[in-house]
């Protein structure tokens, strides 16, 4: 067909750091619940996406620092099913970046 195809690269180097806090509260039942808060801080020293070059979507995160938060809880009953359920948004103090998501993992032990 002779379609040339361009090629891609993409390198990034990235530093996080940061804590969590978290409470263990363990209920009269058994059952254990433990609500978390993180806040990191993140430094993107390198990055190269030549593939923005080629079509109209944005790029990664520029170079710099920004800051990210999560926040979320775990469950763990004692019949062995736990559940946890997060969220985070990121791009605190970078105008050019934002990015939010979340995640719930629920599982047994037999």
């Amino acid at each position: 067909l002779s379609i040339q195809i361009p090629s891609v690269a993409v390198e990034t180097g990235a530093f996080e750091f940061g804590p969590t806090i978290s409470q263990r509260i363990t209920m009269e039942d058994g059952n254990i619940i433990m609500p978390y808060a993180t806040l990191s801080g993140i430094w993107t020293f390198k990055q190269k996406n030549t593939a923005t070059t080629f079509s109209s979507q944005s790029g990664l995160a520029e170079e710099g620092v920004r800051a990210r938060v999560e926040s979320g809880f775990y469950i763990h009953a004692e019949n062995g099913l736990s559940l946890s359920v997060s969220g985070h948004y990121d791009g605190i103090g970078d105008d050019g970046f934002e990015a939010y998501g979340g995640k719930a993992k629920i599982s047994r032990e037999f």
